[in-house]
């Protein structure tokens, strides 16, 4: 596989991931919410930093593909590091208070 092909993966991965959720009970959205006047879902703050959070585990799985090829279990591999994404942003949230009209 070219490196593209395993940033492209952990692009896809990562859609199916935050369109299921986490299984670990992790809210990848808290401060998300739909506003009526403008259509739309206004993102807050906090999920902004929690989509870095997760962009950059992506990333570091793809480097690890690029590293590790036909060593490594992929898909053992994206478990682990969304368990290690989830956990991090688990501590990002515990150190916030989430504000009034958020989604908890």
């Amino acid at each position: 596989m070219s490196d593209e092909d395993f940033d492209r993966n952990a692009r896809q991965l990562l859609r199916l991931r935050v369109s299921e959720g986490s299984p670990n009970g992790v809210n990848y959205a808290p401060d998300s919410r739909y506003d009526e006047t403008k259509r739309c879902v206004v993102t807050g703050p906090l999920t902004i930093q929690i989509s870095k959070i997760l962009n950059r585990h992506a990333k570091l799985w793809a480097a690890r593909m690029r590293d590790e090829a036909g060593t490594v279990d992929g898909r053992a591999a994206w478990l682990e590091e969304m368990r290690e994404a989830d956990a991090e942003i688990h501590r990002f949230i515990s150190g916030h208070k989430i504000g009034h009209g958020a989604a908890a």
